[in-house]
């Protein structure tokens, strides 16, 4: 979240917090007007308070792990044509259908996510003995603590079937639909990859991050172009899971997609290019560009500095600046005899908003800029590569 975003959700909590304390002194007057006041002011701070702890965790859970939604670095001021027909056609073919499956969705979420919270608070005014001592307060908070419990329960086995539905339709009808509008030449599964093992390919690329035991793969999407340049991505989630029990941590080594592309000569050689805050252990191979701006984003490694200067043209290094500096999405690229391999740190790739439009154009946008620039990046070096001697 934002800095700003975090200011604002504090202040929520606090007339979250000052509202339940008002409304629940009020309620325990009207329905027991015999309870002394100090006892319901006693018993309305309790609950206050107990409402803004689960708030807070909720809130801190939220900030912790909530996923960055780059699409909003996205400007949707200068939109190609091409991108513009794609989303017409897929938004007036599918958004009637799309749109009623998500509000599903939101619906039982939201109902279940506020079932949650009054099982949380209801649990929390019984487990304050002392402080509630009416018999009748006592039943009514018992009898909220079972209907939320049971609708906790059934809203949550309603959600993996309207989830499994929403994204499944998602998947297949547009996200299959939009990589072939993009590219005719490619195809998009959601589940299987008929063309390589994307874990080997991601051990051969030789990122920086080796160290992983959970690996996730899925979204799969192949294709070729012109007669010998093959192209696989694939949405990518690797942690490293270390300990146990309490002590179980879990690193989040990257999330995002990976893409797999071949050159049409082989360099004999590895040239990587990383984000200028990564740094390898052995920065006797790094290589100074000769582009000012480039240096400022990125830094190059390799053992043949000849051939990297020749393969990174002032066209090459133009492509990845512009695309780097327009969208502000951070990406690695390996360059491995007669492979190109690239990732990029979206986080998780293809996947439908709930709270929000389901044919969200920024998210559809930087899908189709990643696309793009995947294609162009190959098409641009392996320019350069026909026009080298090897």
């Amino acid at each position: 979240m934002k800095y700003s975003n975090k200011i604002m959700y504090t202040i929520l909590t606090l007339v979250i917090t000052i509202i339940v304390f008002f409304l629940t002194s009020l309620i325990l007057l009207i329905i027991f007007p015999d309870e002394q006041l100090e006892q319901v002011l006693k018993t309305s701070i309790y609950l206050s308070i107990f409402v803004s702890f689960i708030i807070s965790i909720i809130g801190a859970f939220l900030l912790k792990n909530g996923k960055k939604e780059y699409q909003e670095n996205i400007n949707l001021e200068n939109i190609p044509p091409e991108f513009e027909k794609i989303y017409k056609e897929l938004y007036s073919s599918h958004i009637s259908e799309l749109e009623k499956e998500r509000k599903k969705l939101k619906f039982s979420t939201t109902v279940q996510n506020l079932s949650i919270i009054l099982l949380c608070i209801s649990y929390g005014c019984i487990k304050f003995d002392g402080v509630i001592t009416s018999e009748g307060v006592r039943s009514i908070i018992g009898l909220i603590f079972l209907i939320s419990f049971i609708t906790s329960i059934v809203f949550c086995f309603k959600n993996v079937g309207y989830r499994r539905k929403y994204v499944g339709t998602y998947k297949d009808e547009i996200i299959g639909s939009f990589v072939k509008l993009v590219s005719p030449n490619l195809e998009y599964n959601k589940v299987i990859s008929l063309e390589i093992n994307a874990k080997e390919e991601y051990l051969m690329a030789n990122f920086e991050d080796k160290r992983f035991n959970r690996f996730y793969d899925d979204d799969y999407i192949s294709g070729t172009i012109d007669e010998n340049v093959h192209i696989n991505m694939c949405d990518l989630h690797i942690q490293n899971v270390t300990g146990g029990g309490k002590n179980r941590h879990t690193e989040e080594i990257f999330q995002g997609l990976f893409c797999k592309t071949n050159c049409n000569k082989n360099i004999n050689t590895v040239i990587k290019i990383t984000r200028n805050k990564i740094k390898f252990l052995n920065n006797q191979n790094r290589i100074e560009m000769d582009s000012s701006e480039f240096e400022k984003y990125f830094d190059v490694y390799s053992e043949n500095k000849i051939l990297t200067m020749q393969l990174l043209t002032s066209d090459v290094m133009e492509t990845l600046i512009d695309f780097y500096k327009k969208y502000n999405l951070e990406f690695e690229i390996v360059f491995k005899n007669k492979n190109i391999y690239i990732r990029f740190f979206t986080g998780a790739m293809f996947e439908p908003k709930v709270f929000g439009s389901s044919m969200d154009k920024q998210l559809l946008f930087m899908y189709f800029t990643i696309l793009k620039f995947v294609l162009n990046v190959n098409k641009v070096v392996n320019k350069t590569l026909n026009e080298m001697e090897l």
